[in-house]
């Protein structure tokens, strides 16, 4: 049986199991929005087992950690809440539910059942990875984390145009019939900024020829080169898409040297699927931006025609 944790709008998890039914696979989907009514977990000097809804998926033979997580519900009385009782006993029941939801996350990747880890993405790190990138020998925008105009503007001097975006991953707003995104975006006139403002992350705007989006899958990678420098609504960041006028996409070979690069950090950083963005610039230099564990795949797989729900189902059949 493979297990598969995720949420319930994920399209791409949808294409995976149409594929896994196609090859006669077993399986269980976790949306993080159903809730685990019934819960058993036993351990002793042999074995460890867990049930989740009378379900064993301690006998998966693979595990897919798309996103999300799994989700409890635990019926609670309310008593007189004049020492905060409520709020006390919801922290604490909250604090068990995490460390059964730790333990089953660390039961799937402990047993090298798992494409996905559900503590690397719940505990990605932006700069963490810049750093280690850099390490692993490939070029990063100069960045600044800074709450004061003075050393924006000493940045800013030296090293020209800015962009900022957010250190985290920035939320979804709905308001009314709309929808809000937060997207990298150019650092306009800093003399208007306050004088103090909350820690924010800039970095050196790259004058780049192209982007390249990458999906990979352990040591497997599908590449996408985007042509968004020359449309205004994208040349900071693609995913602010022009619908009337989407960029160009293509599939893309990585340089051997820069592919191997991406393998050792991936490796240093125990990430063994994702997204990964990077920048070409006019010199055909490479700059590492982020990699985003349980990035979207359906804009590389659909224009390169990669296959990617397929991919992922084949690998997934493979563990054992």
């Amino acid at each position: 049986m493979i297990t598969i944790i995720t949420e319930a709008t994920d399209n791409s998890t949808n294409g995976v199991i149409d594929w896994l039914k196609f090859f006669k696979k077993d399986f269980i989907r976790i949306n993080y929005e159903d809730y685990i009514s019934k819960i058993k977990i036993e351990l002793d000097n042999q074995d460890s087992n867990i049930l989740l809804n009378d379900i064993d998926v301690s006998k998966s033979n693979a595990v897919w950690y798309r996103r999300g997580t799994i989700n409890f519900q635990v019926p609670t009385k309310k008593v007189e809440d004049k020492y905060k009782i409520n709020e006390k006993i919801s922290s604490h029941l909250n604090k068990e539910l995490s460390k059964i939801r730790d333990y089953i996350h660390k039961n799937f990747d402990y047993n090298n059942k798992s494409i996905g880890n559900y503590e690397v993405a719940i505990n990605t790190n932006k700069l963490y990875i810049l750093d280690q990138a850099k390490k692993n020998k490939l070029k990063i925008p100069p960045t600044l984390i800074t709450d004061n105009r003075d050393d924006l503007e000493i940045f800013y001097k030296k090293h020209g145009a800015l962009i900022t975006k957010a250190i985290s991953e920035a939320p979804l707003l709905s308001i009314e019939n709309h929808v809000a995104y937060f997207y990298t975006s150019e650092v306009a006139d800093i003399s208007n900024f306050p004088k103090m403002f909350f820690p924010s992350l800039f970095q050196k705007k790259i004058e780049k020829a192209y982007e390249v989006r990458v999906f990979f899958i352990k040591n497997k990678y599908y590449s996408m080169a985007i042509f968004s420098q020359n449309d205004s609504a994208t040349s900071a960041d693609f995913r602010n898409y022009n619908t009337q006028k989407p960029n160009r996409t293509v599939p893309y070979k990585l340089p051997s040297v820069v592919k191997k690069r991406l393998k050792n950090l991936m490796k240093d950083l125990k990430i063994n699927t994702g997204s990964i963005d990077l920048l070409v610039d006019k010199n055909n230099d490479f700059f590492f931006l982020e990699v985003n564990p349980v990035g979207q795949y359906g804009m590389v797989s659909y224009p390169c025609n990669y296959n990617l729900d397929k991919i992922i189902a084949k690998e997934l059949t493979k563990i054992k």
